[in-house]
């Protein structure tokens, strides 16, 4: 059996080369805000952090050490799901073996995720100080702990293989397009026979660490409730803000290990190959040292506050009035945040339409009408965040209100809660129906499905749209009683929020919701896996009777689909995981709230752009467009570049207008809203000035500046159109672009 043929091309988002340069350059960029993030650390922990201040510095020194050792040590070049390492980093250089090098990455990311740990359990030890039994059996258990991460890969190293020749051979069987100079290589190296031991030593490392963190964290909030605590209620309000703060800082990063790591074992449990997911899995599991550090550099008031005042005296920039800061909590700001991801999505969706409906050639004309239904629901869960709803919602409390046009219209709060779930519902079968497409056309002989697929999509469907109607028909009645019940939990909550006729109570609690959505969010993903992986299976039989170049492009679309699907679903698991933690640990922070559906707002935009970079065609069309719109043509080889050189009577060339226009288009959008910051958000400071009113010459100064720009570019066009052509010199390129 083989994952792939022997026909099939590396890119260079395969290669060697672009994987040791994605290290190379994440870690060049981590080191300054590393060293940055331990002065902070060190010298600018105020003293009420000053508990946590080791624990926070070993952790941060673990995490430098996983970014140091993917980035330069290391730098592992991972063929996925074979268990084969080929390390181009420094340890290479000096002859250190491989095993050892696989041995020592594996324990720095082990030791750095028994860290994590290890600052809750901090917050959990100041909190509940009367606990003596835990304190007698603290240090034996994170003894413990390291011990397990250090020596956690020592199976895998005592199983090494002696017969790496052997192993290669088989392996180079199965995936016959690993370049030459890829097998070739005397530093490649098999790890283990098969990923089944990997996995088995992984797995319930993970497991055990993640049921501490969440136990901790639950204890700590539990100990914070607690009425017979001898903490002062200050002090408690910075343990409590401390310990969101730290959530989100591993939280938010932490999507960068799951999706790798997801994405990993799904390529492992359908038995494909791609090595331009696996080397982006794992620029991505390195980039994790550099978000966190940066998250930690953010969400911690002290360390925010000294880059700040570090910025505004670099930038020379003093500190806003309080009526002029910008609060992330209230409603407009997220409202502006999906009016301005609706606004950029909408031209992408628009284009990406075009492109499956005029674009999408013979070759794919099977899968033109699922992807086109996937996209007309994409579209649709982008319109009803981003224009229709604008959804505020105060998690884990079930309640939120609405900024969109359905309420102008006066739609019912819960009918607009619906609609919202509803359309991420169906989009999300429609991933399946484009899965399930490949495997109708890879196995057109099994009759047995083509009787019952129509029906099972529309039960499919008619599950997506009936999904929340439990919870629809359970919306309680008295909703003020319930929210003065939440209002007393969460008092922080603004006024001007909680006044709001339209704040709306959609459950009582989440427990409901979670029930709803999460059995349907299984099944989907069984579906999607599911369907993978008999389209893996059909290409792979003898008996098909597809034609080698039809399976050849069949195992490409589903390559460019899985990617088209994969990445941008970073933004559906994300916010999912971030509200079930919410729900599990019971903490409110509107912020997280709002980041969060930001993020799944998104996912929209980012699945189309994706969808216009992975397929041939649409990325060919897109090609084509943009060389024709600058003036760009793609030169044969030993072709002559035309430098061009201006004559001396004039200045003026097409690359120069070319350019004016690219700047000045980008420019509009700028001139308009500087006209809207002068007319209606010049404040009375400057209105009046004495006599002279600085208002409207602003208005004046900048209208004839902008028609200035527009005659300047528009006549210097005109001229050039008469004067002699410039002198040209011609130099011999190979492959390069002539305007």
């Amino acid at each position: 059996m083989t994952y792939c043929s022997a026909g099939d091309q590396f890119s260079y988002f395969s290669s060697v080369e672009f994987n040791s340069l994605g290290y190379h350059i994440l870690g060049a960029i981590a080191l300054p805000f590393h060293i940055l993030g331990a002065y902070c650390i060190i010298f600018k922990t105020p003293q009420t952090m000053s508990s946590v201040k080791w624990p926070m510095l070993n952790y941060h020194i673990l995490t430098t050490l996983v970014d140091v050792m993917f980035g330069f040590m290391v730098c592992p070049y991972i063929i996925a799901p074979f268990s084969i390492m080929l390390p181009n980093g420094v340890l290479q250089v000096l002859g250190v073996y491989q095993g050892v090098q696989a041995y020592l990455i594996i324990m720095s990311i082990t030791t750095m995720i028994v860290s994590m740990v290890q600052i809750v359990e901090n917050r959990y030890m100041i909190l509940s100080n009367g606990n003596l039994y835990w304190q007698k059996i603290r240090i034996p258990c994170f003894c413990f702990n390291y011990l397990l991460a250090s020596l956690l890969m020592l199976p895998v190293y005592l199983e090494i293989p002696k017969y790496q020749e052997s192993l290669k051979s088989t392996a180079f069987e199965k995936i016959p397009c690993i370049p030459r100079e890829i097998r070739e290589d005397p530093a490649l190296f098999v790890v283990a026979e098969n990923m089944n031991l990997i996995i088995a030593v992984i797995i319930p490392f993970d497991i055990l660490i993640l049921i501490q963190f969440v136990t901790f964290s639950r204890l700590s909030r539990l100990s914070l409730k607690r009425k017979n605590t001898q903490l002062s209620e200050m002090t408690i309000k910075l343990q409590r803000k401390f310990l969101r703060a730290y959530i989100i800082q591993i939280g938010c990063p932490f999507t960068f290990m799951v999706v790798p790591f997801s994405m990993i074992l799904f390529e492992y449990f359908s038995m494909s190959f791609n090595q331009t997911v696996y080397n982006i899995a794992f620029l991505m599991f390195a980039s994790y040292g550099l978000s966190s550090t940066i998250m930690m550099l953010l969400v911690h008031s002290p360390y925010r506050t000294f880059l700040k005042e570090q910025l505004s005296e670099l930038f020379g920039i003093k500190k806003m009035a309080l009526n002029q800061t910008v609060n992330v909590i209230i409603p407009s700001f997220n409202s502006l945040g999906y009016h301005i991801l609706g606004a950029i999505a909408i031209p992408f969706h628009i284009l990406g339409a075009y492109c499956i409906i005029f674009k999408t050639p013979q070759t794919m004309r099977s899968v033109k009408r699922p992807m086109l239904i996937y996209h007309i629901l994409t579209t649709l869960v982008d319109v009803m965040f981003g224009f229709m709803t604008c959804p505020y919602l105060i998690a884990p409390f079930s309640m939120g209100l609405s900024r969109g046009i359905f309420q102008i219209l006066n739609v019912f709060g819960g009918v607009q809660v619906y609609l919202v779930i509803m359309s991420v519902a169906t989009m999300a079968v429609s991933m399946v129906q484009i899965v399930e497409n490949r495997y109708l056309i890879l196995r057109s002989g099994n009759l047995k499905w083509q009787k019952i697929r129509i029906p099972w999509f529309c039960l499919n469907y008619l599950l997506a749209s009936l999904i929340t109607l439990p919870m629809y028909l359970e919306i309680p009645k008295d909703q003020e009683s319930l929210k003065s019940v939440i209002f007393a939990k969460i008092p922080c909550i603004p006024r001007e929020i909680r006044e709001d006729p339209y704040l709306f109570v959609f459950a009582e609690n989440m427990n409901l919701t979670i029930a709803s959505i999460f059995p349907f969010v299984i099944l989907i993903c069984t579906e999607i896996l599911a369907f993978s992986r008999l389209s893996r299976l059909a290409l792979k039989r003898n008996s098909t009777q597809l034609s080698d170049m039809t399976i050849k492009l069949q195992r490409k679309f589903l390559r460019a689909y899985i990617i088209q699907i994969v990445f941008p679903c970073i933004f559906l698991l994300f916010p999912i995981l971030m509200m079930v933690f919410v729900y599990l640990t019971s903490i409110y922070d509107q912020t997280l709230n709002n980041f969060v559906f930001l993020t799944l707002a998104s996912y929209g935009l980012l699945s189309t752009i994706m969808m216009l970079l992975v397929h041939s065609p649409y990325r060919t069309f897109l090609k084509e467009q943009l060389s024709e719109l600058f003036g760009i043509k793609k030169m044969a080889r030993n072709q002559t570049v035309n430098v061009i050189i201006p004559s001396d009577q004039d200045h003026s060339t097409d690359f120069y207008f070319i350019f004016l226009h690219i700047f000045g288009c980008p420019s509009i959008p700028i001139h308009l809203f500087g006209g809207y910051c002068i007319i209606t958000k010049t404040p009375q400071t400057m209105r009046f000035c004495q006599v002279a009113n600085v208002q409207r010459p602003l208005v004046d100064i900048h209208k004839y500046f902008v028609i200035f720009i527009g005659i300047y570019r528009d006549s210097r066009q005109e001229r050039s159109r008469s004067v002699l052509p410039p002198s040209v010199i011609s130099v011999k390129s190979r492959n390069r672009f002539v305007y």
